[in-house]
C-alpha cells in the first residue's frame, strides 16, 4: 500500500513539473510586468554554445521565474506576507507609518555625486547667465518620523549635506529646499506621494516657490492656483516594488492658474523632441495616461530627451532646465514664470549643453534633480561637455 502511495505521489510531482515545463515552453510570453513596471525575461535561444557556457540555464531560470503563472499575484502575496510578519521593509522599500511606502537610500558613495557637482560648477563658471541648482531630498529625510523603529541610518542626510556644502560655495545659485519641505511635512501636508518616489505637485510648488524667491523672480502664492483631483487610483514606483493588496492609492492633482488681477489664465503648449522629429501638444498634461499603469506620465508624457514649453507668461526670458523626472510636477510653476521652458534630460539628450544655450539664446539655467539620481546618474556630468574647447 505504501509503495503504491509513493508511486502516486511521485507521479503527481513529476506530472506537475512536466506540466509546468510545457506551460512555460508553449504559453504566450509576457514582455512586460505592469505591476513591477519592468521588462520580463523572454524565452532564451537554444544553442550548444549557450548550454556549454551555462548562460542558457541562467537565462531559463530567470525566464521561468518571470513567466510563472499568476506571477503578479504571488509577488503581491509575498509583499503582503512580509508586512504582516512585521518586517520593516521589502525589496528596498520601507513599510512606513500612515500607509506610506518610502524608498531606502542606498549607500553608493559620493564619487558620482562629486563628478556631477564639478559639472554644475564648471557650467556656472563658463556661461554668462545665471545657473541655479535645486536638489529634491529623499523622502526618507523629510518623512523620517514615519520610518519604522528603530530608524535606519540616514544616508540621504549625508548626501544632501555634501551637495549643499559644495554648491553653497560655488558660483551656482543653490536653493536648499529642505526647510520648506520639512515645515510642510510637519504641518501634515503631503509633499511626497505615498506610493511613488516623486514629490507631489504641492511639494513641487514649494520647491519652485523657494527657488523663485531666492533667484529674485516674481513671487508665487498658492492662492493663485486652482487644484483639481484628476485621479484617485495612482499606484507608483514604490508600490511596484512591493505591491501590497491593501495599499491606499494616491491622488494626482492638477494645478491651473486662472485669470485674476488683470493677468490672463496661464496657457501652456508643449513640444517633445526625441531626435526623430517634433510632436506638438496643446497642454502639458496628458489625460490618457490616467488610464494607464504609469499614471505619473500624466505630467509631460513621461521621460524625453527634450521638452519645450511655451506659455503666455509675462517674462519673455527662456529657462533651460537640466533635469530628471522630479522636475515634471514642477513644470506648470516654471512655465508660469518664463515664456519658454526647455527641459533637457541628459540621459537621452546627446548634444552639448553649452551649444544648446548659445543656439537657443537661453537666459537662465536650472539643474533640477533628485538627490538619489544626483548620486548615481553619471550622465549629469555631460553638462560640462565642450566647456574646455
Amino acid at each position: 500500500m505504501k509503495q503504491t502511495t509513493d508511486r502516486i505521489v511521485t507521479g503527481l510531482v513529476a506530472a506537475f513539473f512536466l506540466g509546468a515545463m510545457l506551460f512555460l515552453l508553449f504559453k504566450p510570453q509576457k514582455e512586460l510586468s505592469e505591476t513591477e513596471r519592468r521588462a520580463l525575461q523572454e524565452r532564451p535561444s537554444f544553442s550548444l554554445q549557450a548550454i556549454g557556457s551555462g548562460e542558457y540555464m541562467k537565462q531559463f531560470e530567470t525566464y521561468s521565474t518571470d513567466q510563472f503563472f499568476a506571477r503578479d499575484f504571488f509577488v503581491s502575496t509575498q509583499a503582503q506576507t512580509e508586512k504582516l510578519l512585521g518586517k520593516q521593509e521589502n525589496n528596498g522599500v520601507y513599510f512606513a507609518k500612515d500607509d506610506f511606502l518610502i524608498g531606502r537610500v542606498e549607500e553608493s558613495g559620493f564619487s558620482i555625486a562629486d563628478a556631477n557637482l564639478n559639472a554644475v560648477e564648471k557650467l556656472a563658471d563658463a556661461v554668462p547667465i545665471p545657473v541655479g541648482a535645486v536638489v529634491c531630498p529623499p523622502a526618507e529625510t523629510i518623512l523620517s518620523d514615519r520610518l519604522p523603529d528603530p530608524r535606519p541610518a540616514d544616508q540621504g542626510i549625508l548626501l544632501m549635506d555634501r551637495i549643499a556644502e559644495r554648491l553653497a560655495h560655488s558660483k551656482a545659485e543653490w536653493t536648499d529646499v529642505r526647510p520648506v519641505l520639512d515645515d510642510a511635512a510637519a504641518r501634515g501636508e503631503q509633499v511626497f506621494y505615498r506610493t511613488d518616489h516623486h514629490e507631489t505637485s504641492y511639494g513641487a510648488f514649494l520647491i519652485v516657490q523657494a527657488w523663485r524667491e531666492q533667484a529674485g523672480l516674481p513671487p508665487m502664492e498658492q492662492s493663485q492656483w486652482e487644484q483639481s483631483v484628476v485621479s484617485r487610483s495612482f499606484l507608483g514606483t514604490l508600490w511596484s516594488k512591493t505591491p501590497l493588496f491593501t495599499q491606499t492609492p494616491d491622488e494626482i492633482v492638477r494645478w491651473d492658474r486662472p485669470a485674476a488681477d488683470g493677468r490672463p489664465a496661464l496657457e501652456v503648449r508643449m513640444e517633445i523632441d526625441d531626435g526623430a522629429g517634433t510632436e506638438a501638444y496643446p497642454d502639458l498634461y496628458a489625460e490618457e495616461f490616467l488610464q494607464a499603469q504609469d499614471q505619473y506620465s500624466y505630467f509631460l508624457r513621461g521621460n524625453h530627451a527634450l521638452v519645450r514649453l511655451f506659455s503666455n507668461a509675462e517674462n519673455p526670458e527662456k529657462l533651460l532646465v537640466l533635469k530628471d523626472s522630479y522636475a515634471h510636477t514642477a513644470a506648470p510653476f516654471l512655465a508660469d514664470c518664463f515664456s519658454e521652458v526647455h527641459l533637457l534630460d541628459l540621459r537621452y539628450y546627446r548634444g552639448r549643453v553649452v551649444d544648446y544655450i548659445r543656439e537657443n539664446e537661453i537666459d537662465r539655467v536650472l539643474f533640477f534633480y533628485s538627490a538619489e539620481n544626483f548620486a548615481k546618474d553619471a550622465t549629469i556630468r555631460r553638462a560640462e561637455n565642450g566647456l574646455e574647447e
